[in-house]
């Protein structure tokens, strides 16, 4: 429990986060829950449905104490989902699986609308879970699971196929003589619960209009592979089987679970239980089409596949004294030195990778934006998005995409946004966004979409996770003019004669902006602190190789490998960067 609230534990980086805080605000300003945007420009007034009491929660816990308030959610939540998926069977086999699956679990619980979904889930397949096999389980959370679920996430859906999955479960029992009166005796008690969840779905906001909201989100699905990398499959390739073989990084831990499901589900059909051995492997395929799946997918490992993977570690009862056989008192031994050798295993990898979480070592060495402790990633354009507000800088804002949620919390509704996370409405104005980003700034394309939306400003993120913009392009138009720069992001006015005076004013040179991190965050010299001056040369590094400043590019990179000891792979990159 340790572990995983220690995984949970990180910066806020999801880029979901702060739409649903704008949302939440607005809720409570106003008065009312919104059925159409009201946060955008582009899409201002266009039928939007989105269960609002999560939004409500976070803004609520972010006024009592910010976004560490958020990060602390988020481990809270990290190892109450953990917690909940051992209590389905709490043997060794069940502590061992959580152990692999926590990092991708705390992926999930970050503090936005899903985490709901995952807590959730969880809190569900445990109680038909036990149901099922015969243990006690309180049937009437069912029904209250789903009231709470449908209103904080459309992931809802995923728990009435869940129920669904369960009912396949008993019915498949009914194959078998010997457990079909136990199978037949649990689903009486079971479905008047299952059939009052059905109608507590219904009651939100929009009652039987929640469905039309899922059914628009699904019909999508196909756009949202191409655009968003969350709804993309998993690639199945050697790559692959080399990060699950590199046991510090945190993304090793999916294979290992695919692998948990396979091995209990070959269990589960030589005990001819079929059902379940269907399901894991329904629930693995799933994983592997939608990365967006592979949080609950860990959490189905550790609750189905445990039991049939218990029996490596039970020992038998009989002892020597009462005439146990010698080859019978062989066999305990082993498996009391194979369960003694697994758990060590299991405490030494878990020590590892707290280490790693602590140090920060494991986010560096993963890629990930966010670090240990609690906060905003430094990722975020938290000084670019004070000077908009304090020059007061024209708009309409184009934005780029992941940072579309952070920018119209910190800068709405004075300044509304682009684009955001919400693929419901902007699909349309995502294909616009990124047909009109392959073109020069100087073409007829950034001409017409600045005139048709009324842009006047662009932010874009220079984050070496999250850019994609050709920042040297745009540091010699003539349409635009860059008027902000650091290491997180690049601010551009449009050069028009009505912003004429904010140019003269502000206007300033790619070829001459210099980069210097803080005084206090040099002094810092704990990990954190040490992690953050890291990403600070990394990312000037990275802004100024493609600005063609290549000699204060390289002194960049020298600096930032004075701040770990993964020198291999920051001079592996350099040399990714000179080919």
């Amino acid at each position: 429990m340790l572990y995983s609230a220690l995984s949970g534990l990180r910066t806020l980086s999801n880029p979901d986060t702060g739409w649903q805080l704008a949302t939440g605000k607005y809720i409570l300003e106003h008065h009312q829950i919104p059925s159409t945007d009201v946060l955008s420009y582009t899409v201002r007034g266009q039928k939007w449905i989105y269960p609002p009491f999560s939004q409500l929660f976070l803004y609520a816990l972010y006024s009592l104490g910010g976004f560490a308030a958020l990060s602390w959610l988020n481990a809270a939540a990290c190892a109450g989902t953990v917690g909940i998926a051992f209590l389905a069977e709490q043997s060794i086999a069940a502590a061992l699986l959580a152990i692999i699956a926590i990092p991708r679990i705390a992926f999930h619980t970050d503090a936005h609308a899903d985490m709901f979904t995952t807590v959730l889930f969880a809190a569900l397949l445990v109680v038909v879970w036990r149901h099922f096999r015969g243990r006690y389980a309180p049937l009437w959370l069912v029904p209250l699971i789903l009231l709470v679920w449908v209103n904080t996430h459309l992931g809802f859906i995923a728990g009435l196929a869940l129920l669904v999955g369960y009912v396949a479960l008993e019915l498949s029992e009914f194959l078998f003589a010997g457990r079909r009166a136990a199978a037949r005796a649990r689903l009486g008690r079971a479905a008047p619960w299952l059939l009052a969840a059905v109608p507590m779905t219904l009651l939100n906001r929009w009652g039987w209009e929640i469905y039309g909201a899922v059914y628009r989100q699904e019909s999508q699905l196909a756009i949202h592979q191409n655009l968003i990398a969350e709804w993309r499959s998993v690639p199945l390739s050697p790559a692959l089987l080399a990060q699950g073989l590199n046991w510090e990084n945190l993304n090793s831990t999916y294979l290992w679970l695919l692998g948990a499901a396979v091995v209990a589900s070959i269990v589960a059909l030589k005990r001819k239980e079929v059902a379940p051995a269907a399901f894991l492997l329904g629930c693995a395929y799933l994983s592997v089409r939608h990365v967006r799946f592979q949080a609950l997918f860990a959490i189905v490992v550790i609750v189905v596949a445990a039991p049939f993977l218990t029996g490596w570690f039970r020992q038998e009862t009989t002892t020597e004294a009462s005439g146990a056989k010698p080859r019978e008192a062989a066999r305990r031994r082993l498996a009391t030195a194979v369960t003694a050798l697994l758990v060590g295993l299991g405490v030494l990898l878990m020590g590892i990778r707290a280490y790693g979480l602590v140090s920060d070592r494991a986010y560096l060495l993963a890629g990930e934006d966010a670090l240990f402790g609690a906060g905003l990633s430094k990722s975020y354009p938290e000084d670019a998005a004070e000077f908009i507000l304090r020059e007061r800088l024209p708009g309409n804002i184009f934005n780029d995409y992941d940072l579309g949620g952070y920018l119209v919390f910190r800068l709405g509704p004075q300044y509304p946004d682009y684009v955001d996370g919400r693929a419901i409405p902007f699909v349309e104005v995502m294909f616009e966004q990124r047909e009109v980003m392959r073109q020069p700034p100087d073409s007829e394309a950034w001409r017409e979409e600045a005139d048709r939306r009324g842009i006047n400003t662009l932010i874009f993120s220079l984050a070496r996770s999250r850019t994609s913009v050709p920042l040297r392009q745009f540091c010699t138009s003539q349409a635009w003019k860059l008027v902000y720069l650091d290491d997180v992001a690049a601010v551009f006015v449009r050069n028009r004669p009505e912003n004429a005076q904010v140019l003269d004013r502000l206007q300033i040179d790619c070829a001459k902006v210099g980069f210097e991190p803080p005084a206090t965050l040099i002094a810092d010299t704990s990990f954190r602190g040490r992690a953050e001056l890291f990403h600070f040369y990394a990312d000037a590094g990275s802004i100024l190789y493609r600005l063609s400043r290549t000699l204060e590019a390289e002194a960049a990179s020298i600096e930032r490998s004075r701040y770990s000891r993964m020198n291999r792979m920051f001079f592996t990159c350099e040399a990714g960067y000179t080919k």
